[in-house]
């Protein structure tokens, strides 16, 4: 399925590829909270229906369960009449958390659960997990630490996935553009600072987090301290999925555009096991590839994937 862009500009793509999928309707399902093991819980958006499969969209840095790009999906695996629907919200994107911690970009742990969650709720479906940007990150670095314990697992996409934390973010403080990108995402990450801030002030720092200008700054200040890193650094190189791709025994697809504005030339990776497939067109943007007449070529790729997988 060669993707043909609307668009040959990178943040023509990334941006209006964004204000096309804001206009989708919502979809209608059910607003549920999954139980975490340490007594907190994942809001998310549950739409039942028949089918095959089971739909689990893990979102980006400042997404939650209502992300435009999740939804765009669900819509378009709803009217395909692939199965259910699971769009997610990690830790204390929806609401504040009632632990001390927050998504990032290493939190794999959190699939175990909703993994485990959707396989209770649809035990005759076998899952399809799609990550965006971070959130694909996450999923990568979950696939390669469960190994070969998901029978129930059909298989998983990543579309503009990061890779490589720290060159990502050395490379959005680079550049004009990239900082652009990056001002919108940390004033979303900050809010949510925070906000678990204010009800846990003896784990965190109000006024640091809003002295935050980059996101080492944040991650210095919040990631680190709250989840066992020693800094920044170190969470970028325990968490980067560029690192754990080799250890990924499950079908995995990851689609990310050679144009893609958040990624620095040479961060993505060239070596792979049998199971991934990499789908790099020329164009795409971050989160982008928007077709001929604004058709949403993302959607129509993550779908045609999952249904030769049943």
């Amino acid at each position: 399925m060669t993707f043909q862009p609307c668009f040959r500009n990178a943040h023509a793509q990334t941006l209006v590829g964004s204000l096309v999928r804001a206009l989708q309707k919502p979809i209608r399902g059910q607003t549920i909270f999954i139980e975490t093991p340490d007594e907190d819980e994942l809001p998310g958006l549950w739409c039942e229906r028949p089918g095959p499969l089971v739909l689990v969209v893990v979102h980006g840095v400042g997404g939650n369960h209502t992300a435009r790009e999740g939804v765009s999906l669900g819509r378009r695996w709803l009217w395909r009449g692939l199965g259910q629907v699971l769009l997610l919200s990690l830790r204390g994107a929806y609401s504040p958390p009632l632990r001390p911690r927050l998504y990032h970009g290493g939190c794999s742990e959190e699939l175990d659960t909703v993994y485990a969650w959707a396989r209770r709720r649809a035990p005759h479906s076998r899952v399809v997990m799609v990550g965006y940007s971070l959130g694909a990150n996450i999923v990568v670095k979950w696939l390669a630490e469960t190994g070969h314990n998901l029978d129930g697992l059909a298989g998983a996409v990543t579309v503009s996935n990061p890779w490589d934390l720290q060159a990502c973010c050395e490379h959005l403080e680079g550049t004009w553009a990239g900082r652009l990108y990056r001002r919108g995402m940390l004033h979303t990450l900050r809010r949510r600072g925070l906000a678990a801030a204010a009800r846990f002030p003896e784990s965190l720092c109000s006024k640091s987090i809003r002295r935050s200008l980059t996101f080492r700054d944040y991650d210095n200040l919040v990631t680190a301290r709250i989840h066992g890193f020693a800094d920044a650094a170190d969470y970028y190189q325990k968490s980067s999925s560029k690192q754990f791709l080799e250890g990924v025994r499950s079908h995995l697809v990851c689609l990310d555009a050679l144009d893609d504005p958040f990624l620095p030339s040479g961060t993505l990776p060239t070596r792979a096991p049998g199971c991934v497939r990499f789908e790099r067109p020329q164009h795409g943007g971050h989160l982008g590839f928007l077709g001929p007449w604004g058709r949403l070529w993302m959607e129509d790729f993550i779908v045609d994937c999952a249904a030769r997988w049943y």
